[in-house]
């Protein structure tokens, strides 16, 4: 299976495309095309938890440094059967965070017993997002929509010991746990403009599927995930140059709810939260 482009999600992206281009009344000759380009590197706290039923939770969490690139079409001024001179964007891009051998990721409890917990972890995470979104400007101000999709891996891998106080250390064996999810998203834009500078504010709301492995406690499930961005973004345009240069930060929050089982490990639920920080250099295509 494509965990990234299931057929069901992309033909819903397929169709939001063929849809946009059929509410355009204007020729491809009257419109301003262009072609972007960026490259962001960041730093994200990345916070991941594990809920069981009947036994200790697992919480992880670290500061991620991350890479990240993206490309994009642009149509500047399109006149759309509801709307006139509208920006139009397509836009691909991904991020990859790979720390390898990390050891900052604490726990305080196991169970209701404080604790430290050592881990040994290599930590990766992979994301995807295709999105398009339409932009409209009034003055000073900037307001917009989008429709997308967007799929995420993360992969722990390690050894890990708990330390509970007064008790002898407890090594578990290796373990690998993935966390992959896919689906899709609309979101709102709003931002303020003047001269080269802009402000965004921007808030989306993801309805993703989940498939989650973990090796040690040997599971297996397939849950809903649906959770919730919103962000502040800087911009800048360089004078008399096609580049330009963002600073944002953004909250993310997801959790994917799983059925309990009679038997075996009973996972309730996998929690993510990502705080990330990124700056980005664009350059516009002639």
């Amino acid at each position: 299976m494509n965990y990234f482009f299931p057929k069901d999600h992309f033909d819903a992206v397929l169709w939001a495309l063929f849809l946009a281009n059929l509410m355009s009344v204007t020729t491809a000759w009257a419109v301003d095309f262009g072609v972007t380009g960026d490259i962001t590197p960041g730093i994200m706290r990345y916070t991941y938890q594990e809920d069981f039923k009947a036994s200790d939770d697992v919480k992880w969490q670290d500061n991620v440094p991350f890479l990240g690139a993206g490309v994009g079409l642009t149509a500047s001024s399109v006149n759309l059967s509801f709307l006139k001179s509208v920006d139009v964007l397509v836009d691909l891009s991904s991020q990859w965070a790979d720390i390898g051998d990390d050891r900052e990721f604490r726990d305080t409890l196991v169970g209701n017993t404080p604790a430290i917990a050592d881990w040994n972890v290599d930590f990766k995470r992979q994301d995807y997002v295709l999105t398009l979104g339409a932009t409209k400007t009034f003055g000073y101000v900037l307001a917009g929509a989008s429709i997308g999709y967007k799929g995420s891996k993360a992969e722990l891998n390690g050894t890990h010991r708990f330390h509970p106080l007064g008790s002898p250390a407890r090594i578990y064996p290796e373990d690998s746990t993935t966390l992959k999810t896919n689906g899709m998203f609309g979101g709102i834009t709003i931002a303020g403009v003047y001269k080269n500078f802009a402000m965004t504010l921007n808030l989306a709301y993801s309805w993703l599927n989940s498939e989650y492995d973990s090796k040690l406690n040997s599971i297996h499930e397939e849950g809903d995930n649906e959770g919730l961005t919103y962000g502040l973004k800087f911009r800048y345009k360089l004078p008399n140059y096609p580049v330009s240069l963002t600073l944002s930060g953004d909250y993310y929050s997801y959790e994917t709810g799983f059925p309990i089982r009679e038997k075996g490990t009973q996972l309730n639920s996998v929690k993510e939260k990502m705080i990330p920080l990124r700056f980005s250099i664009t350059y516009r295509f002639k």
